[in-house]
């Protein structure tokens, strides 16, 4: 952060209001005045509590943002002590005002305990949330690595608590089918024999049914569980039985939602709440789980790990001998990933200081602001929004255009420049890695647009992003407040098609996710 973020005043907000008679963002097909317009929003930053109207558009400090449709920006607004992140925070879990049931829910809730909206607004929260504490379903990041401390053989006692591979799966049976060879080849290579459970997404019957029949015929060769809708509407169900008064809220966050695409953030709290705390690899079925990658004119060239029994990464037998190659590596996330951070994952995590949830509304706030904000967790999302396409901005381009002296690639390379690749040059996340690169993590805060994979998750993590993304974020923000999510700028290898791999860019290592980085901090702690 440069020192004229750090002694600027307030930020420069401005709004490009959606018009009243306009079709509402949402994609409803209502008028704007009748569906999200009338929802009123508070500004931040205003002295008082002016009423803003829905909008679609924002420029924090010159840094545009495209807000999700229909979502609301987040109003912070003080009250006594209290700051209203809860308030905002239960607002997006409802997902985006579609739960219909939001207002008699909290309504009933104050009536029932005699309190007002906003404290019955906690209350709720609190209560729903603490039914997966007792039932041992969410651990807090400071309970796993006093774990890690106490255990003098760390990585047996965590590979103890490993509950296996997840898969997410949606419509493609065919990269499902690679993903299982892949896996079949890695147990012959590693003798590695996980536990594989295939969470199935998919919309069309005919995608569910081949599914199932893969898993069947990889149970020979592998532990396969596959965990139909079928499977996921009973397992949910369980919850609502126990948990009747918030029928509604559950089935938003984890039941599927007609015709929404890429609800990973749905399944992806599923398997939380199925693996019980315990510790799980999640992989999207377009990765392949090998141990080095294949020829550029193969269709297994989109991205591989190598993931052993004993947390090989990379293709190597530990996390010293990727460290010592970094010069083949070109830079590997591995040895860099400290001088990204000023300090090691494990002293990160430990740090005693208070953390910030980056939601939209903190976009480009200094640090004096952020502070006023009193947050208790953080949030670090640096890229990997899915939604960017050329012509519109995405997390990625936002660092491009803050943090690179190089003019943002926003046609394709014509001038040879290197740096002038045009928008697969933000899909490789070139950017982004250079202009993190120079980045201090303490005092920084920047909200990523809508999009943020959440399929490389491991908890305890708080997931974001679309709505279904923010069961887990709001009950472990609540609960946990040291929780912590890292989305590095090399995570960003996801849905891509192969072409976009076929570049030079890519002579440095795969992209790496949250549960690569996970292991590291296991193998870390041991040397605590």
């Amino acid at each position: 952060m440069s020192s004229n973020d750090k002694t600027a005043g307030k930020p420069n907000v401005r709004y490009t209001n959606v018009g009243r008679n306009a079709a509402c963002p949402c994609g409803s097909g209502k008028r704007f005045k009748h569906c999200h317009g009338a929802i009123s929003n508070l500004d931040p930053h205003a002295d008082s509590d002016q009423q803003l109207p829905e909008v679609q558009y924002c420029t924090v400090d010159g840094w545009y943002y495209r807000l999700q449709a229909g979502q609301h920006l987040f109003a912070v607004r003080k009250t006594g002590d209290k700051t209203l992140l809860l308030d905002n925070s239960l607002q997006l879990l409802v997902g985006m005002s579609r739960f219909d049931s939001l207002d008699q829910q909290i309504n009933r809730c104050a009536l029932k305990h005699g309190v007002n909206r906003y404290d019955a607004s906690i209350l709720g929260l609190k209560q729903f949330s603490q039914y997966f504490i007792q039932q041992g379903l969410l651990r807090s990041s400071s309970d796993v690595l006093a774990g890690l401390k106490k255990s003098a053989d760390a990585r047996k006692k965590n590979r103890a608590s490993f509950a296996g591979i997840s898969i997410r799966t949606c419509d493609a049976p065919d990269s499902l089918q690679q993903q299982l060879l892949s896996l079949v080849r890695r147990k012959i290579k590693w003798g590695a024999s996980d536990p594989i459970y295939i969470f199935d997404d998919s919309k069309t019957a005919l995608a569910q049914q081949q599914n199932h029949e893969l898993s069947k015929r990889f149970s020979k060769q592998l532990e396969v569980y596959y965990m139909g809708l079928e499977w996921q509407h009973d397992f949910v169900n369980k919850i609502i039985n126990a948990l009747p008064e918030f029928e509604g809220l559950v089935e938003s966050m984890l039941l599927p939602r007609v015709g929404v695409l890429f609800s990973a953030g749905r399944l992806t709290n599923l398997m939380t709440l199925f693996f019980a705390g315990k510790q799980f690899l999640v992989f999207d079925d377009d990765r392949l789980l090998d141990e080095s990658r294949r020829s550029a004119d193969s269709i297994n060239d989109q991205i591989v790990f190598g993931q052993s029994c004993e947390w090989n990464l990379q293709g190597f037998q530990s996390v010293e001998v990727a460290e010592n190659s970094s010069v083949i590596m070109d830079g590997d996330p591995l040895g860099r990933h400290k001088s990204v951070l000023g300090l090691s994952l494990a002293e990160f995590l430990e740090m005693n200081s208070r953390y910030l949830i980056s939601d939209d509304s903190f976009a480009g706030l200094t640090a004096n602001e952020v502070d006023n904000y009193q947050a208790d967790s953080i949030i670090l999302t640096t890229g990997n929004g899915l939604f960017g396409s050329p012509g519109k901005r995405d997390g990625r381009f936002l660092f491009f255009q803050k943090y690179s002296k190089t003019p943002a690639p926003w046609h394709k390379n014509t001038t040879g420049n290197e740096k002038d690749r045009g928008y697969e040059y933000l899909l490789d996340g070139g950017c982004c890695w250079e202009a993190v690169g120079q980045l201090s993590v303490r005092g920084f805060t920047v909200a990523t647009a809508a999009g943020v994979d959440a399929g490389r998750l491991l908890p305890p993590t708080i997931s974001v992003a679309r709505a279904e993304d923010t069961l887990q974020h709001t009950m472990t923000h609540l609960l946990y407040p040291q929780s912590v999510h890292i989305e590095f700028p090399w995570a960003l290898a996801h849905n891509r098609t192969v072409k976009h791999w076929r570049n030079d860019t890519f002579n440095k290592p795969p992209g790496f996710g949250l549960g690569e980085l996970i292991c590291i901090l296991a193998s870390e702690q041991q040397e605590l």
